[in-house]
């Protein structure tokens, strides 16, 4: 029996012309392709690598090649809008560039200025120079955000976004210490033991923190610090001494505590808890927030429209391929 006779044979062959069939008769997409080139991914690598002395690992060169995705995107969309016309850095851009190709120094005028300009349009001079990409892209992100910005904030927008991050406007805690240093590099023998002896004495004899100051080492930044958070004395001590300090109960000397300068005796005069902030002290800051994170939100919703108007190419050389 010949093999074509065969109903799986024949199912086989039914199959294979009904898929060549319909990769033929579908629509071919017609949108415009964007492509990021082999030559546009290396000039992303190099300048990474010169701004930070070291090449760009995989995720790196993801995100700078995403990157370069939106700006061409914004730059086509920029162009289509005609925002790369009456640019006065543009022009001025396009026509010194103009003048050094022809030489034609000293011919400055209105005139010559404006025929230069028009060469170098012509010439393509405007879609090649990385500075003009640059001057466009820009005046289409800042146009995105004034489009943002037109939006109307309303009280209640502004009250969703404060109960929505309200731990950004939680006022940390803070206290006001005085504290008796003990340098180790000026002790004969151990600064713990001297440092422990000096807190027995402290508290035995009851001594108030300005005179007990006095019988410390000298402290450069100064023995009472006012109302610091956490974060303040962790610039100035470290972080062991801000997690111990933060979290001590005033009206006693306690310690010793080191950090990064050496050991310290402390006396925390006033903590005030953490709290959070109203709405009505805030309000300017929430505003201001509120206010980026909706042109954040724009650019976001113009880019996704535009990706949609294009398939979008890496060059297969790079490893990736996006539409």
């Amino acid at each position: 029996m010949r093999w074509y006779r065969q109903p799986a044979a024949r199912f086989v062959a039914l199959g294979f012309v009904l898929f060549v069939g319909k990769r033929e008769l579908a629509p071919h997409d017609t949108r415009p392709t964007l492509v990021i080139t082999p030559g546009r991914v290396a000039q992303i690598g190099a300048d990474f690598l010169r701004e930070t002395g070291h090449p760009p690992g995989a995720d790196d060169e993801r995100v700078l090649v995403e990157r370069a995705i939106e700006d061409e995107l914004l730059y086509q969309e920029a162009r289509a809008r005609g925002l790369d016309g009456h640019d006065p850095a543009i022009k001025f851009r396009l026509t010194e560039k103009m003048r050094f190709v022809t030489d034609a120094e000293g011919a400055e005028d209105n005139a010559v200025d404006e025929t230069l300009y028009r060469q170098a349009v012509e010439l393509g001079f405007d879609q090649n120079d990385p500075v003009v990409r640059r001057i466009i892209v820009q005046k289409m992100r800042l146009m995105l955000a004034r489009q943002a910005d037109e939006r109307e904030l309303t009280e209640a927008a502004l009250r969703d976004y404060y109960d929505r991050h309200r731990e950004r406007y939680t006022q940390a805690a803070r206290v006001g210490v005085w504290h008796v240093f003990v340098a180790a590099e000026q002790r004969n023998g151990s600064p713990e033991d001297d440092a422990a002896a000096l807190l027995e004495r402290l508290r035995a004899e009851s001594i108030p923190p300005p005179a007990a100051v006095r019988l410390g080492d000298p402290f450069p930044l100064g023995t009472y610090l006012q109302a610091q958070s956490a974060h303040d004395l962790r610039k100035l001590f470290g972080d062991d001494f801000a997690q111990r300090v933060i979290s001590m109960e005033p009206g006693a000397w306690q310690g010793p505590v080191r950090s990064t300068q050496g050991l310290h005796l402390v006396w925390v005069e006033t903590r005030q808890p953490e709290r959070s902030a109203s709405f009505d002290s805030v309000r300017s800051r929430v505003r201001a927030e509120y206010a980026a994170e909706q042109r954040q939100a724009h650019l976001a919703e113009t880019l996704t429209a535009l990706r949609a108007k294009y398939v979008v190419h890496v060059d297969p050389a790079q490893g990736a391929r996006q539409g």
